[in-house]
């Protein structure tokens, strides 16, 4: 009944989260972080999901990478990619987890090493209410709300999310989104000393 009561709870959240999401009512505090930060205290978090399906997270390949983000809004990106990795996971298999610079842009990405995405359920993943195969989804459980929700966060941060696919082999989920450049000011050039950060590559 505990249990019940928490996926309730968790799929009442995801349906107020879309309904704010639709009508631009969803608030955001933007503001300069570690990506990588951030992502280890959101694995540290989450790692129930792991125990609970068997699983292990293992971060890998991590760079220092400062993004300007919702701290929580982001986490809750990490929150759900992570759940979606260890549900489709088979038990004993390994989830990684990283954050690094690719063509300019900071990326995180999950991959897992599980059922993988059958190719039929690629076009329409992130529409809401979509679980790649039923059969799985009644087994995991899940609103099928996730994906969609972290699309249109990560969307907000002006990123994009996609993913790589092979069923039977596993499933690689990918953000992408902007970096912060620290720019060094000095009294020669202005009355302020110290640093600013700007968006971009």
């Amino acid at each position: 009944a505990f249990k019940n009561i928490n996926h309730l709870g968790a799929l009442v959240d995801d349906i107020l989260d879309i309904e704010k999401l639709g009508t631009d009512q969803m608030t955001f505090d933007f503001q300069p972080a570690d990506l990588t930060a951030l992502v280890r205290e959101s694995v540290a978090s989450n790692q129930s999901y792991a125990d609970e399906y068997g699983v292990h997270f293992q971060m890998d390949g991590t760079q220092d990478i400062q993004v300007k983000c919702d701290s929580r809004r982001m986490s809750q990106v990490v929150a759900n990619l992570l759940s979606n990795a260890a549900k489709f996971s088979h038990r004993g298999g390994t989830v990684k987890i990283s954050a690094h610079r690719q063509d300019g842009m900071a990326r995180l990405s999950v991959s897992d090493q599980g059922v993988g995405i059958p190719e039929e359920f690629h076009e329409n993943i992130f529409e809401r209410f979509t679980q790649s195969d039923s059969s799985d989804s009644r087994k995991v459980g899940g609103s099928g709300l996730g994906l969609n929700i972290s699309k249109n966060i990560v969307e907000k941060h002006g990123g994009t999310i996609g993913f790589d696919s092979t069923p039977g082999v596993g499933t690689t989920f990918h953000v992408d989104f902007p970096v912060l450049q620290r720019v060094l000011l000095t009294r020669s050039n202005s009355d302020w000393s110290g640093a600013q950060y700007l968006i971009g590559k």
